[in-house]
């Protein structure tokens, strides 16, 4: 039994219990449209480390998942249009801490403002001196989730469906 889940219909148990996907999609986009915006006026400030991740996640999902900012505790999945209803690999539930850490201090140790616009795209960190357009994001909150999972849609079978220039055009437009 799935701690997250309501067991019938299968969907993110959420403070406002709604039982309908469609439904909890709209509710979270507009949610986090808004504390997106709430946040850049109010900057979470924080050193970037998994703990922080942790906050920001809270910070964001706070009206809806109880859950919110707290470590998971299974395995999921999670299907995904864009990926014709397969899943992104999320790390195991034993290695998220271990994996978010590892990839948190990658980013840290990059050189963003010596990288070229080109570059940056590629790896998306306006904190670092790139303005972006942040009303874009607000317009298109869930185009955005689903750029990201299409960005982030390889397997470690080897299996790389991903299409990363989703993301890309859109933080491109951003930046313009």
């Amino acid at each position: 039994m799935d701690p997250y889940l309501y067991e019938n219909p299968r969907i993110l148990k959420n403070k406002l219990n709604i039982r309908n996907i469609n439904d909890l999609e709209e509710a979270e986009a507009n949610y986090v449209a808004f504390r997106l915006k709430e946040v850049t006026v109010n900057p979470l400030k924080g050193d970037y480390s998994y703990q922080h991740f942790l906050e920001f996640h809270k910070f964001l999902f706070q009206d809806l998942y109880e859950w919110a900012g707290v470590q998971r505790k299974v395995n999921i999945e999670k299907q995904e249009p864009i990926l014709g209803e397969m899943s992104i690999e999320y790390s195991d539930v034993f290695d998220v801490s271990s994996d978010a850490t590892r990839i948190l201090k990658e980013m840290s140790l990059r050189d963003w403002k010596e990288m070229s616009k080109e570059e940056f795209v590629k790896v998306f960190a306006d904190d670092k001196g790139f303005p972006l357009n942040r009303k874009l994001f607000e317009k298109h909150s869930e185009y955005v989730r689903t750029a990201l999972v299409a960005y982030n849609a390889y397997f470690t079978d080897g299996v790389d469906v991903s299409k990363k220039e989703y993301l890309e055009n859109f933080i491109a437009d951003a930046l313009n």
